[in-house]
Parts: C-alpha cells; sequence; structure tokens
C-alpha cells in the first residue's frame, strides 16, 4: 500500500475482500491519515495512534454515527506516560519466562518475509490453522 498513490486507503478493502481492517496502528498520527483509517476498518475495528504531529493541527473529526453504529475504537497510546522505572520493571516481570524457556525470541529462519500484499493471505493461512510466523516488509 502507497500512501501517496492511495492517501483515502481504498486498497484496504480490497485485501481484506471487501471486510475491512480488524486493526489499524497509526504511528504517524496524522488527521488525515486517521480519517482515512477509520473509513476502511472493520465493524469493531480498532484504531490505535501513538503518535501526534508536531507542527500544525492536532484536530480529529470523525462522523460519530459511523463509529457507534459499527462499533469501531479508537485508542490513543501515549508511552511516555509510562516512566523509566515503570518500563524497567515490566521487563523485569518477562524476565523470568524467559530465562525458565517459557518465552522465546523468535529465531530469525523461523521467520517468513512477505510483501505487504501476501499479509491478507497469510492471516487465513493462520486463521486456518498454520503456524508460521511472518515478518511483513513494506
Amino acid at each position: 500500500m502507497n500512501l501517496v498513490t492511495d492517501p483515502e486507503l481504498k486498497t484496504v478493502k480490497g485485501l481484506t475482500n471487501g471486510h475491512g481492517a480488524d486493526v489499524v496502528i497509526d504511528t504517524v498520527g496524522s488527521p488525515e491519515l486517521m480519517s482515512s483509517a477509520l473509513h476502511c476498518m472493520a465493524q469493531r475495528g480498532r484504531l490505535s495512534y501513538i503518535s501526534a504531529p508536531r507542527k500544525g493541527s492536532t484536530e480529529f473529526t470523525f462522523d460519530m454515527k459511523e463509529l457507534y453504529r459499527d462499533e469501531k475504537m479508537i485508542i490513543g497510546c501515549n508511552s511516555t506516560l509510562s516512566s523509566l522505572q515503570d518500563t524497567a520493571e515490566g521487563l523485569r516481570g518477562i524476565m523470568a519466562p524467559f530465562e525458565a524457556g517459557q518465552l522465546q525470541v523468535a529465531n530469525e529462519k523461523d521467520l517468513e518475509s512477505i510483501g505487504i500484499e501476501k499479509s491478507v493471505e497469510a492471516y487465513e493461512g493462520l486463521k486456518n490453522g498454520e503456524r508460521k510466523k511472518f515478518v511483513i516488509v513494506f
């Protein structure tokens, strides 16, 4: 998907067979992009954003009917609210499962790189019981 040639994210509906995106994670924080993302989401879809513009408008407007009738959610996540100590404590909390072998970092040879155009197909495979790990390359 190319935001320059498809700023309204119309490609998403095609990639999802008309369903729309279940989850959109916006790391840019552009109000225009958020609006497009909201329109391409599936029913009960979630839009999570972790950034806002440094310059220009930070105003984001949306159609309330679209949001509540499709049960969509907009979620802001501000990682700066966690102190360094909170983050360190969270990481310490997952150390024991890693040390016990309950959690493991993915081995690079077990990862398959795919383009965004193959992501829906990969997701469908996982939904149908395939156990592969993918890295989506843009």
